[in-house]
């Protein structure tokens, strides 16, 4: 098993940089944060642990939000702890395969993560195993494997994931799936569009969020803020992303 190479250094520098207001990042936090409080009235008590935590900026804001008992973010790069370590001392560097971290923590958050690793069977099989008999996995991946592109190839992505691929990959290492559904549904078409019809290119000098103008930063959480209030209502049947609550089989 095994963890593709992270990312150019240059790439850290600017997820530290964006991770508290970009809108693809302040959307997956929001998103995050709905399905935490819809499923759990009392956050306050979980131990919680962001296993591949990046530059650490989910786990600070979601500990801001949610004010959880304790929280700790690993990772195997040492250049994402040194920027998520900028944040204070809820971040540690681990091993790769390392799943001792998971012991004792009511709810794990694997945020983009599955996608790098090679045999996801294995990992996520390890890594439920060691997950405690009541506690919860949080996971999000890229949505649509047709969405697949050289964007990915430059973020060391092996897959993009089905929302059927994701159901049996969870059911197959042990896993009950207590929520899963799409988010970011409004950028499918542009994402196909960019990446499909006009082929555009990315590698690893070109694989930084492109800039976007604070108006438009503002709309695309608007979108999101109108997503997340009709999901409850109406199943969304597509998105750039996926996002799925997880327990262990009994």
């Amino acid at each position: 098993m095994a963890m593709k190479d992270y990312l150019p250094d240059i790439h850290y520098k600017s997820l530290s940089d964006l991770e508290g207001s970009y809108w693809w990042h302040v959307t997956r936090i929001n998103f995050a944060e709905k399905v935490i409080r819809r499923h759990f009235p009392i956050p306050s008590n979980f131990n919680v642990l962001d296993y591949g935590c990046g530059t650490g900026g989910f786990l600070l804001e979601l500990n801001k939000r949610l004010k959880f008992k304790s929280c700790l973010g690993v990772d195997v790069s040492k250049q994402a702890i040194h920027y998520a370590g900028l944040h204070g001392g809820l971040y540690m560097h681990m091993e790769p395969g390392d799943f001792s971290v998971v012991r004792s923590r009511d709810l794990v958050f694997l945020m983009d993560v599955l996608e790098h690793i090679d045999d996801d069977i294995s990992f996520l099989g390890n890594l439920l195993l060691s997950l405690e008999a009541n506690a919860y996995l949080l996971i999000s991946v890229p949505a649509h494997p047709s969405l697949f592109s050289s964007w990915d190839t430059a973020l060391n992505h092996y897959r993009r994931y089905s929302r059927k691929g994701l159901f049996e990959l969870i059911d197959s290492t042990g896993g009950k799936i207590v929520y899963m559904s799409y988010f970011l549904s409004y950028l499918s078409f542009p994402i196909l569009f960019t990446r499909i019809f006009l082929k555009k290119r990315f590698d690893a000098c070109n694989c930084e969020f492109p800039p976007v103008h604070p108006l438009l930063n503002s709309i695309l959480l608007k979108l999101n803020r109108i997503e997340m209030s009709m999901e409850p209502y109406l199943r969304i049947p597509f998105g750039s992303t996926l996002i799925a609550l997880i327990s262990k089989k009994k």
